[in-house]
């Protein structure tokens, strides 16, 4: 009997060491198992990619296949083929030369970018998640010492993508905060760099992202200056044709609207589409916002022939 007690009592013990050691990420795959209905499964599947991100890819694999199997059951094949995609990525293996492992590191970093472009508008919680495990993890000082050209523009592109998430969800705060966070490291990386113009652009199109912030806050006037002055400092180092330059003309148009001064925002929202029709390569769901904004500040100018025909040509375009 006392050898019994003794078994259940180290079995018991056994069983508390195993669920102290279970990563929490995996607490919540298995609630979410249990869950009696999809949308609480999936809440629990948001908050194991959550717990997960800083852990082995094999983590971020078994979450994908719930997730994966929780979007079919509820019909959406869309999303279900979108978490396919990101789940069939070249992984790094130890064996890969340095060459092999950055280039799947790379495809990799660009199949989660384009998962999270998709799902923007219909998962929130899901894009901020995607969208975050791009953000670099290493210290400051470990970024003073690996500066990498190629790395600071996808960050920044990164960052574009969160700032207007958060805003379209009416998140200001978390919008400021990380554009200010950012920029900060921005700084303290320049401080260390030889190069007089290190880090300007970075600062520029973080600013870009600031004045989104200040749009969001009413300041308008304030955004207004703050973009355009980025603008230009975009255009001396990327040139006139490059697709961001498109980007910050729309936004700039966008402030120009909101502040009810129609003859600038469609000059604005011109700009924008001439730099979309030059450049090498522009989302179609870019080139057709900025032609519906320009179809409405037209409209709002009394051009209505023009209007109808931008109108028109945003119509005709398949986003891709």
């Amino acid at each position: 009997m006392s050898i019994l007690i003794i078994m259940i009592i180290l079995s018991s013990a056994s069983a508390s060491r195993a669920a102290e050691f279970t990563p929490a990420w995996k607490q919540e795959l298995s609630l979410a198992a249990r869950a009696g209905d999809e949308q609480n499964a999936l809440v629990h599947v948001h908050r194991a990619l959550r717990l997960a991100n800083s852990d082995s890819r094999e983590a971020f694999v078994e979450i994908l296949r719930e997730l994966a199997s929780i979007y079919q059951d509820l019909g959406l094949d869309d999303r279900a083929r979108m978490v396919g995609d990101l789940l069939l990525t070249p992984a790094a293996n130890p064996t890969d030369s340095p060459l092999l492992r950055e280039h799947k590191l790379a495809v990799r970093r660009l199949a989660i970018l384009d998962a999270a472009d998709r799902i923007a508008g219909a998962d929130y919680v899901l894009a901020d998640i995607l969208y975050s495990t791009l953000l670099p993890s290493p210290t400051i000082v470990e970024r003073i010492f690996n500066q990498d050209a190629t790395a600071d523009e996808f960050e920044i592109k990164v960052v574009d993508r969160l700032v207007r998430l958060y805003l379209a969800h009416d998140d200001v705060d978390r919008a400021r905060s990380l554009v200010e966070k950012m920029t900060l490291e921005v700084k303290a990386l320049a401080s260390s760099n030889p190069d007089r113009n290190a880090g300007k652009l970075k600062l520029a199109m973080l600013d870009c992202d600031m004045a989104l912030v200040l749009e969001a806050e009413k300041k308008l006037k304030s955004a207004d200056r703050l973009l355009a002055r980025s603008a230009v400092t975009v255009e001396r180092y990327l040139g006139p044709d490059n697709p961001q330059l498109a980007t910050i003309y729309a936004d700039l148009g966008s402030i120009s609207a909101r502040r009810e001064r129609w003859p600038e925002a469609v000059s604005r929202y011109r700009h924008a589409l001439k730099i979309v029709e030059r450049a090498f390569h522009v989302r179609t769901a870019t080139k057709k916002a900025i032609l519906e904004s320009y179809s409405r500040a037209l409209a709002r100018a009394h051009r209505s022939k023009e209007a109808e025909k931008r109108a028109l040509e945003a119509r005709m375009l398949i986003p891709d």
